[in-house]
């Protein structure tokens, strides 16, 4: 369907509005040793690098020691700016911290830098990097660490790395690595346990993987064998677990877009092929809402085409039914959004659409969704930063959008904070 212009209305009421976020960022350096602090001796269960102005002093150590200390740490705080353009990074929550890692840079040079914020509204710490610089990795939280499985490298080739960042300690390990060569684009889900990863790329967009592997984070081992095979070869998939049920949808093959859905039940080791997409498209979105059996489908730009097309439509798939239903279209054609489930509703944030003159460009524009009426309101607030592929994260009821492309990537970050 044809990108369309904006339709009046209807607008949704009771949020608040976007406001652009001001934030410092800080290189942290506090010691992780005890002995680099002058003047204070290794004291059992204190560690002065994370103590703060405000904890009881610990036994052993005078009022004075304490309040030298803690001016000392203080100097240690490197004002670095602002947050750095950004895209293709994790913008995740760990134990009541916003983390952001990886991701590529103004000159699309991958990243292995750290950020971690308590409140991402002012302040934002630069911690330890890991090894390997890398974007597009696959990323999961079990037990304060955080897991960084594989990812596009320096080199813009895949890397089969495992690296683990204890969010307490604030150190980094070497996890096992994953079985072959290279690895980037898969998708992770935890289950009993296991962090599965499904389908992925090995050697470039030209070797998508069929598979499903898992990664015990418990024991650091990899099981390969006994895994059914997948109907596609892709990456870059959608998933949903329901009732032990693992629904696959979407992503690449290779360049192509993949409109092949199929299910994985974890209780008969078995894959089912579902029904596909009703249209193959690129840079398009899918959104699950938790309480819901179904899932939806919608935007994305034509492919092939002699032009560029933003589309509008959306599907619901019936996962009880396994049938796809048209929805209302969107008031605006747009492609490669950032999604959102806020307050019970869809939201689709930014994008590309096609303007008169048939360009691409970015776009401000925000659209809300309700699934029980069945409408998409337009959102009266436009975002500051016009953008698409940004990071997006609901944190302490506001909803957060970082980085992406504005033509080139930014490194704006604003919030929604609903009334």
């Amino acid at each position: 369907m044809s990108s369309k212009k904006d339709k009046s209305g209807p607008f949704i009421s009771g949020f608040g509005n976007w406001k652009p976020v001001s934030t410092t960022l800080h290189n942290r350096r506090a010691s992780e040793k005890q002995s680099r602090v002058p003047g204070v001796e290794p004291i059992r269960d204190w560690d002065p690098s994370t103590a703060t102005a405000g904890d009881s002093i610990p036994e052993g150590l005078t009022p004075e020691r304490f309040q030298a200390t803690m001016e000392h740490l203080a100097k240690q705080e490197e004002d670095l700016g602002s947050m750095p353009p950004r895209v293709y990074g994790s913008l995740l929550e760990c134990n009541d911290k916003v983390y952001m890692l990886g991701g590529t840079d103004l000159t699309g040079q991958p990243l292995n830098t750290l950020f971690m914020s308590e409140d991402p509204l002012t302040d934002w710490y630069q911690l330890p990097p890991f090894k390997a610089p890398k974007a597009g990795m696959s990323t999961h939280v079990v037990d304060g660490k955080i897991f960084i499985f594989g990812g596009s490298n320096i080199k813009q080739a895949g890397d089969n790395s495992v690296e683990i960042f204890d969010t307490q300690s604030q150190k980094w390990s070497q996890g096992k690595t994953i079985p072959g060569d290279t690895f980037t684009g898969g998708r992770t889900v935890m289950h009993n346990g296991l962090i599965y990863l499904i389908g992925g790329i090995r050697d470039g967009v030209s070797s998508c993987l069929n598979t499903i592997m898992a990664y015990n984070p418990e024991t650091d081992t990899w099981k390969m064998q006994g895994f059914p095979e997948l109907n596609y070869y892709r990456y870059a998939t959608t998933l949903v677990l329901k009732n032990n049920l693992l629904y696959i949808s979407g992503g690449r093959e290779g360049k192509l877009p993949c409109d092949g859905v199929e299910c994985f039940s974890f209780d008969d080791n078995r894959v089912s092929q579902l029904a596909t997409y009703p249209s193959k498209k690129v840079f398009y979105q899918e959104f699950h809402r938790p309480k819901d059996s179904d899932f939806y489908l919608f935007g994305g730009m034509d492919y092939p085409s002699t032009s560029p097309n933003a589309a509008s439509e959306m599907y619901r798939y019936d996962i009880r039914g396994n049938e796809w239903e048209r929805m209302p279209d969107m008031h605006m054609g747009r492609a490669d959004m950032g999604v959102a489930c806020y307050r019970d509703k869809l939201f689709a944030i930014g994008g590309v659409t096609v303007n008169a003159r048939g360009q691409v460009e970015p776009t401000n524009q925000i659209e809300v969704f309700s699934p029980e009426e069945r409408i998409w309101y337009k959102f009266k607030n436009t975002m500051p930063t016009p953008r698409f592929s940004p990071h997006v994260l609901e944190y302490k009821h506001k909803l957060f959008v970082y980085g992406g492309f504005d033509k080139k990537p930014c490194g704006a970050l604003e919030r929604l904070e609903a009334r």
